[in-house]
């Protein structure tokens, strides 16, 4: 059986993180139909620790994905064994398509399941009575766990770190192993600029490259469409067709990531690309990871009260310092001025309320401490380079999933 090896080194190496930084209660063994070595796509040789069927002894059984789990046909023994380990488990997981090896244990039926985007069809077809969600990073439906591909089995693991030993154990695990964000499990399983890069659109290649690597100009459509050799009224009827949106549309949603990636990203289901110089990990994982002595119980009460108009006075008499004072301090211990953390706070704050498609953008602003949804907008545009509408369009949850 051939099988992704990020699929299951991904996950172990959260439960590795987890029992290192905080202590926490994981054992893993790596089990398979026999003790011969099991060959991943990359090549890479994974020796089972034991044989499917000599114990029934686990807490959370984990199948992992790959063209062996799309095509495996189990022995009447086989599917007893490995039954038998999905009956006395806890919970049962599936990364990647390791959703079709619970199809076939009988466990898909009447469930809402996540699996890669590049199958999610052939799953649901061979498990009618599922519910698929192409586009799910991770659905946790009773005791069933599923994940997208690759990469949404980390969040997914961090998911259930979570479950085990809370949030704040699984945001340290996540800062440990550089994660930028924790995702939720019904964000889109890649995004805008992703999408924008892997096009086949013929003529259009070379303008939409120039796009690309020209976001930060003024960009007129008689200009696109002269370097398309084409009137703008051509132009926008060929990229219609070709690409599914207009010029316009499709600028906007490049102008969103301004952090192209290309279909290896998208096969892994990254999120996005991250650039070299971007910070190892938000200010969401900082505020609730911070070891800044005095000035922790001034963190919490920043993310608790961000709705609040906070003056640096305020913020240094919980210190018990003076505002000269205290702006040093915090500027020594989290490497920036006390109104820069508090804007990040605020920015992080607002995209995860935007991530909500019936939050409106006023309840974002008052929740986030602006006076008027204006002064939001220009200070969200200003941070992200893009609206709040278009950020709760393109990334919004799903309606209808379980959590």
């Amino acid at each position: 059986m051939v099988t992704t090896a990020l699929d299951l080194f991904g996950p172990l190496e959260v439960f590795a993180a987890a029992k290192e930084v905080a202590g926490c209660c994981y054992h893993w063994s790596v089990a398979s139909f026999s003790k011969a070595p099991v060959r991943s796509e990359s090549g890479t040789q994974i020796v089972p620790d034991f044989i499917i069927g000599d114990t029934v002894d686990v807490d959370t059984l984990i199948l992992v994905g790959g063209a062996g789990a799309r095509t495996l046909t189990m022995a009447r023994a086989e599917l007893s064994a490995l039954s038998a380990l999905a009956d006395n488990a806890q919970r049962v997981v599936s990364i990647c398509t390791g959703a079709f090896l619970l199809e076939s244990l009988g466990l898909a039926e009447g469930r809402h399941l996540a699996t890669h985007w590049r199958y999610a069809d052939q799953l649901a077809e061979q498990a009618p009575g599922a519910k698929v969600n192409p586009d799910a990073l991770y659905i946790h439906d009773d005791k069933v766990w599923s994940s997208a591909g690759v990469t949404a089995g980390i969040d997914l693991s961090l998911a259930l770190v979570a479950d085990d030993y809370g949030n704040a154990v699984s945001t340290a695990v996540a800062q440990q192993l550089v994660v930028y964000m924790r995702r939720t499990g019904d964000q889109a399983q890649f995004s805008a600029p992703l999408v924008a890069q892997s096009q086949d659109a013929g003529r259009l290649t070379p303008v939409l490259d120039w796009m690309v690597n020209n976001l930060s100009r003024v960009i007129h459509i008689d200009d696109l469409a002269a370097r398309a050799c084409l009137g703008p009224r051509q132009f926008s009827r060929v990229f219609q067709k070709a690409l599914g949106k207009s010029p316009a549309r499709y600028l906007e949603q490049l102008r969103y990531g301004n952090a192209v990636s290309t279909a290896v990203a998208q096969q892994l289901v990254v999120y996005m690309r991250r650039t070299g110089d971007q910070a190892q990990f938000s200010a969401p994982l900082v505020a609730q990871s911070q070891d800044a002595g005095r000035l922790t119980p001034v963190l919490d009460w920043m993310v608790n009260n961000l709705s609040r108009v906070i003056h640096i006075d305020d913020l240094a008499a919980r210190a018990c310092l003076g505002p000269r004072q205290f702006s040093r301090v915090f500027q020594k211990a989290l490497g920036k001025s006390p109104a820069r953390y508090l804007e990040q706070l605020r920015m992080d704050r607002a995209r995860l309320m935007l991530s909500n498609e019936k939050v409106r953008i006023s309840e974002v602003a008052t929740e986030t401490g602006f006076t008027n949804p204006d002064s939001f907008r220009r200070a969200f545009e200003r941070r992200f380079s893009v609206t709040p509408t278009l950020y709760q369009k393109q990334f919004s949850t799903r309606k209808g999933n379980p959590k």
